[in-house]
């Protein structure tokens, strides 16, 4: 498909805009809602206008809460930053292993002390809400930064709704071509027996246009419900043109410029060539309908696989089926 006619096509989808339409309002409630309660949700590390960790509220004395943080001190006119977890329960930590490292200096090892006894306060203190503290005891300022994640559910929310509008959108697309790929198949399954109905006519002495009429009025004897889709448009395009003077090529032309398939496309172009300019049209029908006869052939083998394809499914039930009442008898045995 042409993105010219995927444009169209889209644009003039009522059911698509309505159900996009659905879609949209129900997104804007639920990300409107999502927004509202984490708006009145009480924060539980509190941040300075900085981006500073102030304080951290505990929600529950009853419950573990871990939060996630990183300490900034600076040492020396250098910062050291180091990721913590903060439990309001004590936990042992393994970074508190670290405290043992022969190779590490001195000072280090006792501004990790500091550190970790500071954690041990927090996590040991019974308030609600807790004040980090801005320095050790050394007097080197500290500074607490959260890393915990806004909510993830007013991210998921946008990126769902993204995923329905491009799944509803290429729905309608992939339905017309699955349209257009089984109208190929239905023409071309009806065009070689049009094609050596055409030959035989010719052949027995009659002109192009009066064979074509022929085989029109052939088919119009066969019941309505009865008749291939190739019969039916054939038989509308030759009503269309009844009243008015078109030649059997311009009608040929016209009935596959709607269609716009390539075989149908050829046989029309051969007709309007002999019309034009009088060529051997028997010779070159008779090579079309024996390349038609072979495409018909492959459309069939397609269709055979198909039918392979969807009984595996069932087969495959079926013999999980006859293992699991063989093994019956043997299991309830034992």
């Amino acid at each position: 498909m042409k993105l010219k006619e995927i444009y169209f096509l889209l644009i003039n989808s009522k059911d698509l805009w309505k159900k996009i339409s659905t879609i949209s309002i129900s997104f804007v409630l639920l990300l409107s809602i999502a927004l509202i309660k984490d708006a009145f949700k009480e924060p539980d590390i509190f941040v300075n206008k900085k981006g500073e960790a102030v304080a951290i509220q505990r929600k529950n004395l009853d419950k573990i809460y871990e939060y996630p943080l990183r300490i900034e001190i600076e040492r020396k006119g250098k910062i050291k930053s180091e990721n913590v977890n903060i439990s309001t329960k004590l936990i042992k930590k393994k970074n508190k292993k670290r405290l043992g490292d022969k190779d590490r200096k001195e000072d280090e090892i006792k501004k990790d002390i500091e550190i970790n006894k500071i954690i041990s306060e927090i996590e040991n203190s019974k308030s609600k809400k807790i004040i980090l503290p801005k320095e050790l005891d050394s007097g080197e300022k500290i500074s607490w930064y959260s890393r915990k994640r806004h909510d993830s559910n007013i991210y998921v929310i946008p990126i769902i709704y993204i995923f329905i509008l491009i799944f509803l959108i290429l729905e309608p697309i992939k339905k017309k071509k699955d349209e257009s790929s089984e109208l190929r198949k239905e023409i071309v399954r009806g065009l070689p027996r049009f094609t050596n109905q055409m030959l035989l006519m010719l052949n027995s002495g009659m002109i192009l246009s009066d064979a074509i009429n022929k085989i029109c009025e052939t088919y119009e004897l066969i019941p309505k419900e009865s008749r291939t889709f190739f019969e039916k448009a054939l038989l509308k395009t030759r009503e269309k043109n009844t009243d008015s003077r078109v030649s059997t090529a311009m009608m040929m032309n016209e009935f596959a410029s709607e269609y716009r398939i390539k075989e149908l496309i050829r046989l029309s172009s051969i007709i309007s060539e002999n019309e034009k300019r009088g060529s051997d049209i028997i010779k070159k029908l008779s090579d079309e309908s024996h390349f038609l006869w072979e495409e018909r052939k492959i459309i069939a083998k397609e269709k055979g696989k198909m039918i392979d394809t969807k009984m595996a499914m069932p087969l495959g039930l079926l013999l999980i089926l006859l293992i699991v009442i063989t093994m019956a008898p043997a299991l309830i045995s034992i």
